[in-house]
């Protein structure tokens, strides 16, 4: 696959996972855009009123706390300057359907993408929105990683609960880009399970928005079964359904962590 050099470009990503902000930051440095992140859209908002740096769009998680990215982008919006009404915002969040696609357009959205990103739609995005002008064979160049050979090939791997071929399609082969997210998969989700490990009537709201993230994340490395899990878990706290949350949840944690060894066992 060729790659566009947009090196003239600043995005701003809105995310409140590190690990997701590293994943996406990735995928937009590829094409060598200077990438700025934060982690809610307070933060957001206060950037661009602020106008320094200005960047050339933002890609926008839907849920996050403090200020979600619905709730950014009306407000940004609603500042009606020149850039705040231009500036292209792109939704990110999982499972796009129709209804939902139409609902982010008609709240000011320019356009969305599903979590966790998939390579060829994104680059598809941003042909769209920043390829217009460019004669695309004066600003292509062939991608393509050349490493040592070293014998390890994680699109052999076999590691329990991930679909191995689903990885391979999802990055398109680049497999220094999925080796880069399974990585990152090992280091934060700790720190995300431990955060779903007590839940009350209290956190509901909060677990729902940390295990909405394993969703994406689990299903960037082909984990399609906590992927799913991850999603029920998701309906149940939103539905304020605790005791459905209690019922399920330890078992999720503890295939969660499992998942993390198998994953670090093949890695090593």
């Amino acid at each position: 696959m060729n790659i566009p050099d947009l090196s003239d470009k600043t995005v701003l990503v809105a995310d409140d996972f590190e690990s997701s902000q590293q994943m996406i930051s990735l995928l937009l440095r590829k094409y060598k855009i200077k990438v700025d992140c934060v982690s809610n859209g307070k933060e957001v908002l206060e950037l661009i009123k602020s106008g320094k740096p200005v960047y050339d769009a933002i890609f926008m998680d839907h849920i996050m706390p403090e200020m979600d990215g619905m709730e950014a982008t009306r407000q940004i919006r609603s500042l009606a300057t020149d850039y705040s009404s231009k500036i292209p915002i792109f939704a990110m969040t999982a499972n796009i359907i129709d209804e939902k696609e139409q609902m982010f357009l008609g709240s000011g959205f320019s356009d969305c993408i599903s979590k966790p990103i998939n390579t060829i739609i994104l680059q598809s995005l941003l042909n769209k929105w920043f390829c217009k002008k460019t004669n695309e064979n004066e600003n292509r160049k062939e991608t393509g990683h050349h490493h040592k050979k070293t014998g390890f090939s994680l699109f052999n791997s076999n590691i329990p609960g991930i679909d191995m071929k689903v990885v391979k399609d999802f990055y398109d082969g680049d497999e220094e880009l999925a080796i880069f997210a399974f990585n990152s998969f090992i280091v934060y989700s700790p720190t995300t399970i431990e955060k779903i490990q007590t839940v009350s009537a209290e956190n509901l709201k909060t677990y729902a928005i940390t295990v909405h993230s394993l969703k994406s994340t689990t299903a960037s490395v082909g984990a399609l079964e906590m992927n799913k899990k991850a999603a029920r878990l998701q309906e149940l706290a939103d539905e304020g359904n605790l005791s459905g949350v209690l019922a399920e949840n330890e078992e999720f944690v503890h295939k969660l962590q499992s998942l993390i060894e198998d994953m670090k066992a093949a890695l090593s």
